[in-house]
């Protein structure tokens, strides 16, 4: 029980010493302690505690570290969070392999549990997310229902009437015109007439599906409900996973309901995990 001492460690020890459980509850620890018996101010008991303190310490500050000795390499990189492509919340493949690895460890350590963040990232989702509105739109407009899970193949025609019909007639003669002028002064003089012809048509479709996207209106809480899926996607998969001998019970997996906004510094979007103890 918490203690109003000014000796007391002010660490979560509930966790610290779930994380040290085995499946069986018990906590076997080789500790190597260091001190002069010899010395009759020396304690045998306050040497034991000061490592035991450095322990509990050391296992609170890096939790995921502990379970490293449940995994033959030792590697535990990674397990800390779950990373999801920009606009989805499909779990690829590496990342269901992280999550099988730390269902297999928290089935050791019974007395851990394991909290889900949702997460987003501003930039990267809300591009995506325009992306694929207007994949819809484009794929309505050439007769398919479905999305494809391969990159769309756009077509010049088909962008061209989209961009006439979102901005209109003028609007489409006056991004051709800007493209030739820029292009032309941009390209070398000894370039073909016909090569020259083929990059001011791919600048101007890479144009017109620039514009066609960003004029796409995205919900600011489509963020936040793409946050939660890939949180419940992360419950589902640790929850009712076939790849391991058991899933974890869904009294284990804890989905946080704050959605947290994370930094655009990579393409990838780490959705962070932590334990905490049951």
């Amino acid at each position: 029980d918490t203690i109003d001492s000014p000796e007391a460690l002010k660490l979560p020890l509930k966790l610290a010493l779930a994380l040290m459980k085995d499946a069986n509850g018990d906590i076997d620890i080789d500790l190597p302690v260091q001190g002069n018996l010899n010395n009759p101010g020396v304690k045998i008991g306050g040497i034991v505690w000061k490592a035991f303190s450095n322990l509990l310490i050391k296992v609170v500050a890096s939790p995921f570290q502990m379970l490293s000795g449940l995994f033959e390499n030792g590697d535990v990189s990674g397990l800390d969070n779950v990373a999801f492509t920009p606009g989805t919340s499909t779990l690829v493949s590496s990342e269901q392999q992280k999550l099988d690895k730390l269902t297999k460890a928290l089935q050791q350590k019974p007395a851990l549990a394991l909290n889900v963040s949702p997460c987003y990232q501003p930039e990267n989702d809300f591009l995506a997310l325009q992306t694929l509105q207007f994949n819809q739109l484009y794929n309505a407009s050439v007769g398919e229902s479905e999305l494809s899970a391969e990159p769309t193949n756009y077509q010049s025609a088909v962008l061209e009437k989209l961009y006439k019909a979102t901005f209109g007639n003028d609007k489409m003669t006056q991004l051709k015109t800007e493209s030739k002028q820029l292009l032309t002064q941009k390209i070398k003089e000894n370039m073909e007439g016909d090569e020259m012809a083929v990059q001011i048509n791919q600048h101007i479709d890479e144009q017109m599906l620039l514009r066609l996207v960003n004029q796409q209106s995205i919900d600011p809480t489509q963020l936040i409900s793409l946050a939660r899926q890939r949180a419940q996607s992360v419950f589902n998969y640790l929850t009712s996973n076939e790849a391991v001998d058991a899933p974890l019970s869904p009294s284990r997996v804890q989905v946080e309901k704050e959605a947290l906004k994370r930094v655009s510094d990579t393409t990838a979007i780490a959705c962070p995990l932590s334990l905490t103890a049951l």
